[in-house]
């Protein structure tokens, strides 16, 4: 469903379960357990498993997805998303959450020929408290050393495993074009990871807004084809 006003050529759209400009996906993470409440951890910043070279760094855990709604107030001729936009994201815990994460593209390679996207993440909120967040690079999935690994080695692009004769890891993240020029390179930083003021005990349902503004704009897949926000 979509519900649509104009007025000097600017929508406010509400979408239903619809998620548009950044990609929103559910997270599980297995990372420093010393630095986390006792029996809680870090959701997954991947669902893939070991060794994957196809989007290896696509999916979150830790909860799952109930409903996502996602609020525009979109200025067409600018082609910006304005304050007020948010996506509602209503996730039910599998485990004691620390934190947890979703995909969100802040930028790629087409900004600078002027199609975007360039985003920012402006304020989260779970369960209408302010949550803090940081955006974290994806490592490869079954990393020892756990998904924030100091070593750059563990942070690679590939369209092949191992990354390289170099590198001797599986991809953290797969190529935005369809050839091997990136391979070995690091990925970007598109994990939003959000920890709220307090853990999210296991089987708790709870609401994620995230308020964001900015340019939408073409984003390219694994394969090197594009598609549109």
């Amino acid at each position: 469903m979509w519900a649509v006003s104009r007025r000097n050529a600017r929508a406010t759209i509400a979408l239903g379960a619809v998620l548009a400009a950044a990609v929103f996906v559910p997270s599980f993470k297995a990372s420093d357990a010393a630095a986390d409440p006792p029996g809680c951890f870090s959701g997954a910043h991947s669902l893939s498993s070991f060794g994957a070279r196809v989007y290896p760094e696509m999916g979150n855990g830790g909860y799952t997805s109930l409903h996502s709604d996602v609020f525009l107030n979109y200025d067409a001729i600018a082609n910006l998303f304005l304050p007020g936009t948010h996506a509602d994201l209503q996730v039910r815990s599998t485990q004691c959450l620390s934190d947890l994460s979703f995909d969100f593209e802040q930028t790629n390679g087409h900004t600078a020929d002027g199609t975007g996207p360039n985003m920012s993440v402006n304020s989260v909120l779970v369960n209408g408290v302010p949550a803090s967040f940081t955006f974290k690079q994806p490592t490869y999935p079954g990393d020892p050393n756990g998904q924030d690994d100091p070593d750059p080695l563990a942070h690679a692009v590939s369209n092949v495993n191992p990354v390289s004769a170099t590198n001797p890891n599986p991809p953290a993240c797969s190529p935005q074009v369809n050839n091997a020029t990136q391979n070995g390179t690091q990925c970007p930083a598109n994990k939003l990871v959000i920890t709220p003021s307090t853990p999210i005990p296991d089987g708790t349902t709870v609401t994620v807004t995230i308020n964001y503004t900015g340019r939408p704009g073409v984003h390219t897949d694994g394969d090197g084809s594009t598609e549109g926000w």
